[in-house]
């Protein structure tokens, strides 16, 4: 068995002999990250993968000498809608060739930023939910303090003074040794150390 599988078996022996509170902070945080994954990792690196893929389709377009990138955007809805919102925005120029008496090539010209178009929000984070993602860690957080201060009430209710061993070993002892120190010096008119 691998150091992990041998880390998860006693990680789930020992839910499974937790209390029901350890046990429901344990579930919480669980399906916490495992909505991070499936919501966000995953649609995330799929997103990745097509950008990445649209980036070589315009890199190899570019070596070719080709004018019109539309066909690196075809396959994704969302880039070929935004392409079309953005070659709206260009100008063509021609100009008269005197020589030839002919229009030169056309030349596009941007009437606006490109980043104003393709922007991270429209790409990528309304695809991956990264409002819901962005207070995930406020969640994790929120689950650890309630997680926490339950165990320390759980512990407290425990707690019993009077039963022995917890006065020879626990806060009880140091009571116990303190009001005897406190007792002897006023006894002895010395006053509190």
């Amino acid at each position: 068995m691998t150091a992990v599988s041998v880390l998860f078996h006693e990680i789930v022996a020992f839910l499974t002999t937790a209390p029901v509170l350890l046990q429901g902070v344990a579930t919480a945080i669980a399906l916490f990250l495992v909505l991070f994954v499936v919501l966000f990792v995953v649609p995330g690196l799929w997103i990745w993968f097509r950008l990445s893929q649209t980036l070589r389709q315009l890199r190899r377009l570019k070596l070719q000498g080709s004018n019109d990138p539309a066909p690196a955007f075809a396959r994704n809805k969302t880039l070929r809608h935004l392409w079309a919102e953005y070659r709206d925005t260009l100008h063509e120029q021609r100009t008269l060739d005197p020589a030839t008496g002919t229009l030169t090539p056309p030349v596009f010209r941007a009437t606006v930023p490109a980043a104003v178009i393709f922007t991270t929000e429209t790409l990528v984070d309304s695809r991956v939910r990264t409002e819901f993602f962005k207070h995930l860690p406020g969640l994790f957080t929120g689950v650890g303090i309630i997680g926490t201060f339950s165990g320390l009430i759980q512990g407290l209710e425990a707690f019993k003074v009077d039963v022995p061993r917890n006065r020879e070993y626990g806060a009880g002892r140091g009571y116990d040794v303190r009001t005897r120190r406190i007792r002897g010096c006023t006894e002895r008119g010395r006053g509190v150390m």
